[in-house]
């Protein structure tokens, strides 16, 4: 695979299944090496497996990027086995599956609910000030 990011590391929180499957897959042909991170195990499996298949690099990583601690393994995985990291994309989290009009007034759209996206935020821009690149 070649394209726009040759030589890069992507990590895609929900890579797995949906849009962050989608997300992976479309990294994958622009010819990034990309790290599956995933609440659900084997669907991370089956993610990483799928973009090997399709003669891609790829690693899952099982993570709960609400999980402050679980967030930072995440990104240490990534780079001890790439040796660098390049792209967050922060896909997991959200509203609960399910149609929109079916969800409660009281589901928390903010506070705890922003943690997955916050985690992977505070975990990232080490290494990326330490190569003066990266997204």
């Amino acid at each position: 695979m070649s394209g726009r990011l040759d030589g890069k590391v992507a990590i895609v929180t929900g890579g797995g299944s949906g849009i962050g499957r989608a997300s992976a897959l479309t990294f994958l042909r622009e010819g990034a090496r990309v790290v599956i991170a995933e609440v659900d195990a084997d669907r991370g499996a089956r993610g990483a497996q799928e973009i090997t298949e399709q003669g891609g690099e790829a690693l899952a990583v099982t993570v709960d990027v609400a999980d402050q601690d679980g967030v930072a393994a995440m990104t240490d995985a990534a780079v001890e086995h790439f040796g660098k990291l390049d792209i967050l994309f922060c896909n997991a989290s959200g509203p609960p599956a399910g149609p929109f009009r079916d969800h409660s007034q009281n589901h928390n759209h903010g506070g705890d609910n922003q943690r997955p996206l916050q985690n992977p935020f505070q975990s990232h821009p080490p290494y990326i000030l330490r190569r003066r690149s990266g997204s």
